[in-house]
């Protein structure tokens, strides 16, 4: 049973912004994000925007340098149609570009550079298919009830992200949104951190356990 979806982080007001980077950058990253339970999209308050996608690039460049092709520790895509549609998903996402974009991939090689891309309208493509790839559209909210609403509005997720220090908002995420699996303040942990653990899908995510 392959499972799959599409996976978001949750990112509140009170969350530590270091460490959100790191983890969302680590979850991504991983196989060029091509593992089913990859961060898929972020939802940050408004008033975090500016601080997370500054640092999440920066952390691109520090990782990768400004050509990712140059770089040994960044992979390829597994095909070339693979490579194709990422490509249409981020000429389609609208938005704003921060890091990587479609013209500096090369289909022929199976090369994508991680793409960041800010503001990205929720009627875009890549907002309703499960990217598998290392394409990130970030989206700020106004408040949590509307990030909560956007996610409810979805299929249900096979792995929820939530970054943040307000338990009350925590337990309300986690008793909401049904999903796979979930982790709190962190990514992939649910998985990587005791193999013991049970893994399986809900809903469009699949069922049982893989």
């Amino acid at each position: 049973l392959e499972l799959g979806g599409k996976s978001p982080c949750i990112i509140d007001s009170t969350a530590k912004i270091d460490a959100a980077v790191n983890r969302i950058f680590f979850a991504k990253t991983m196989n060029c994000g091509q593992v089913c339970i990859a961060p898929d999209y972020v939802l940050v308050h408004e008033s975090k925007q500016e601080e997370f996608t500054k640092k999440f690039v920066g952390q691109v460049k520090k990782s990768f340098g400004e050509d990712h092709k140059a770089s040994p520790h960044w992979g390829r895509i597994i095909n070339g149609r693979h490579a194709q549609r990422l490509t249409g998903l981020i000429e389609s996402a609208g938005g704003q570009v921060l890091s990587g974009g479609a013209d500096k991939v090369d289909v022929q090689e199976k090369f994508v550079p991680l793409t960041v891309i800010k503001d990205v309208p929720l009627s875009a493509p890549i907002m309703h298919e499960e990217i598998f790839g290392p394409i990130l559209p970030i989206i700020p909210v106004k408040t949590m009830e509307e990030a909560l609403s956007i996610v409810e509005e979805k299929e249900r997720p096979l792995a929820l992200y939530v970054f943040s220090e307000d338990k009350k908002f925590v337990e309300e995420t986690l008793t909401r949104i049904t999903s796979g699996g979930a982790a709190v303040n962190s990514a992939m942990e649910q998985i990587i951190a005791n193999k013991e653990l049970p893994f399986g899908g809900t809903g469009g995510a699949g069922v049982g356990k893989d």
